[in-house]
C-alpha cells in the first residue's frame, strides 16, 4: 500500500508535498501533534476507537475530522458489551439502529475531544452500505465544550410497542454557564405508558444535530454542476438530498411497519400517515438510514393516538389479551386524525433516485487482510475463496458416525481420522481436547445426518 502511495504522488507531481509513513499511525499522529494537521481522515479495518484520542490531539483548530467505522454489528446493538468496550455507550438494537450507530460514534468522537477543551460540530453523517462515516470540524473552547453535556442522553426503549424516551445527562444553571447533573429519569415508572411493558436503557449517545445544512446544500450544488466526475454522483446526490430533508433537531424514529406490526393492523401509505402527522401541527421527514422512517417531533403519545385514529377503521383480525397492542387500543385517542392527504406532506424528494441498489451482488465487506503476499498465479478467485471456506469448520471435526463404524455417506464432509491420543504429562490439553470433542460432536449432531 506505501509503494502504491510513492507511485500515486509521483504520477500526479506531489510526492514534494506527500510522505507515505508504514508504522502505527496513532504513534505518527503523537509525533506530529505540535505541527498540527488540517485534516485527518481515519479509515480502519473495524473500530477507529483506538485512533481517536491521538487524532484529536494533532488536529488543529477548525480543522476536518473524518472517521469511518465499519463495526456495524457491534455498533447496531448484536454485541453490546463489545460496543461499551469500544465506544463507552450501549447500543440498544431497534429499527433506528444505524442511526443510533451513528449518534454513538459521534458521542465518543465528543467525548475524547472534551478531555483537550474541544468540542466537534458535525457537517455530515452517512449510514450506508456496511459502514457509517462522520464529518466533523473540531474547535477548541472551554466554555462550549462544557456545553456539550447538555446534547448527551440516555436512551429510554420501551420492550414492546418501541416508544423511546431521552434523558440528558445534564441540565444547564438559570444563569447560564454552568451545568450539573440532570434529575431523575424522564419517564414516569419503569413500565411504558403505552402498553405497560418494561423499558430498555442505552447509550449515552449524541443527540445534537448529526450535519449542517449549509454543507450539505453546497455538496448538493456542487454535484449538479460536476456530476460527470464521479461515477456515483447519482447515489450521491440522492443520499444527500434525503440527509438534507431529514429533521435537524429530531433524534432517532419509528418506521410505520414497525407501528403497524405492533397493532397488527393493515399499513395505510407512507403519504396518508405522514398527512395526519401534518394535520395535527407537527413536522415529519423519511431518513436517509430507512425509506419508512417516520421521524417527527410529534410526542410519541400523539403517534400512537393517530394509530388507534386509524386502527378504529382498519381493526386487527385479532390480538391477545396481554400483547402490546391489547393495551395500546384499550385506550381511547385524545385527538381526531385527519387522514385525508396533503400536499405539503409529500417526501419533497420523491421523485430523486434515493435508495439505489448495491453496486454488484453479495455486496459488503471483504475479508480482514492476513498480511500474506500471494502472486498473480496463486491469487484465488472469489468463487475459489467460497470453495476452500466452505465447511471449513466441519473439515476439521471428527465424524462421530466414523467413530461408531456407522457412516457410509461417500461424500462425509467431516474428517475421518481418529483423534490422537495424549501421552503422559497431557492431562490438561486432553481435558481441553476432551471438551472440545464434545462440543464438536454437538455441531455434527446438529448439523446433519454425517
Amino acid at each position: 500500500a506505501v509503494s502504491s502511495i510513492r507511485r500515486n504522488a509521483e504520477f500526479n507531481s506531489v510526492d514534494h508535498i506527500i510522505r507515505p509513513n508504514q508504522g502505527d499511525a496513532s504513534v505518527v499522529m503523537m509525533q506530529n501533534k505540535s505541527a498540527k494537521y488540517d485534516v485527518v481522515d481515519l479509515d480502519p479495518y473495524g473500530s477507529p476507537s483506538p485512533f481517536l484520542d491521538s487524532a484529536i490531539q494533532c488536529i488543529s483548530d477548525g480543522g476536518l475530522l473524518c472517521v469511518t467505522a465499519t463495526d456495524m454489528a457491534v455498533l447496531c446493538g448484536s454485541y453490546p458489551d463489545t460496543c461499551f468496550t469500544k465506544y463507552g455507550a450501549l447500543p440498544i438494537k431497534s429499527k433506528h439502529c444505524h442511526e443510533l450507530a451513528l449518534r454513538l460514534l459521534i458521542y465518543c468522537v465528543s467525548v475524547h475531544a472534551a478531555r483537550y477543551k474541544k468540542y466537534v460540530v458535525p457537517l455530515l453523517s452517512i449510514s450506508v452500505d456496511f459502514y457509517c462515516r462522520i464529518f466533523m470540524r473540531v474547535h477548541v473552547s472551554p466554555s462550549i465544550t462544557k456545553s456539550m453535556l447538555c446534547k448527551y442522553s440516555y436512551v429510554f426503549q420501551c420492550s414492546g410497542c418501541g416508544s423511546f424516551h431521552f434523558q440528558p445527562m445534564a441540565k444547564e444553571s438559570s444563569s447560564g454557564g454552568h451545568y450539573s447533573a440532570n434529575y431523575a429519569p424522564i419517564v414516569n415508572s419503569s413500565l411504558c405508558e403505552s402498553c405497560g411493558k418494561k423499558y430498555q436503557m442505552g447509550g449515552p449517545i449524541w443527540t445534537g444535530p448529526t450535519y449542517h445544512k449549509e454543507t450539505t446544500q453546497m455538496a448538493l450544488a456542487h454535484l449538479k454542476d460536476h456530476a460527470s466526475l464521479y461515477n456515483t454522483s447519482k447515489r450521491i446526490f440522492g443520499l444527500f438530498t434525503v440527509i438534507s430533508e431529514e429533521l435537524e433537531d429530531q433524534p432517532l424514529f419509528m418506521t410505520l411497519p414497525q407501528l403497524c406490526n405492533v397493532l397488527h393492523v393493515n399499513q395505510p401509505s407512507l403519504h396518508v400517515f405522514r398527512s395526519a402527522i401534518v394535520a395535527q401541527g407537527y413536522k415529519v421527514s423519511i431518513s436517509h438510514t430507512e425509506g419508512s422512517a417516520v421521524k417527527t417531533n410529534a410526542p410519541i403519545s400523539v403517534i400512537w393516538d393517530i394509530m388507534r385514529c386509524y386502527a378504529k377503521t382498519n381493526p386487527p383480525k385479532t390480538i391477545g389479551p396481554q400483547t402490546p397492542a391489547a393495551a395500546i387500543l384499550h385506550q381511547e385517542p385524545k385527538i381526531t386524525a385527519d387522514f385525508t392527504p396533503r400536499d405539503d406532506a409529500e417526501i419533497p424528494s420523491r421523485k430523486v433516485p434515493r435508495f439505489l441498489p448495491n453496486p454488484r451482488e453479495n455486496w459488503g465487506p471483504l475479508s480482514r487482510a492476513t498480511g500474506q503476499k500471494r502472486s498473480a498465479g496463486e491469487a484465488l478467485s472469489l468463487e475459489e475463496r467460497r470453495a476452500h471456506n466452505q465447511n471449513k469448520r466441519a473439515k476439521k471435526t471428527v465424524c462421530k458416525f466414523f467413530l461408531k463404524g456407522k457412516c457410509n455417506k461417500d461424500k462425509c464432509i467431516y474428517m475421518h481420522d481418529k483423534p490422537q491420543q495424549g501421552g503422559e504429562g497431557d492431562d490438561d490439553d486432553d481435558d481441553e481436547q476432551g471438551g472440545g470433542e464434545a462440543m464438536e460432536e454437538d455441531k455434527v449432531e446438529m448439523g446433519g445426518d454425517g
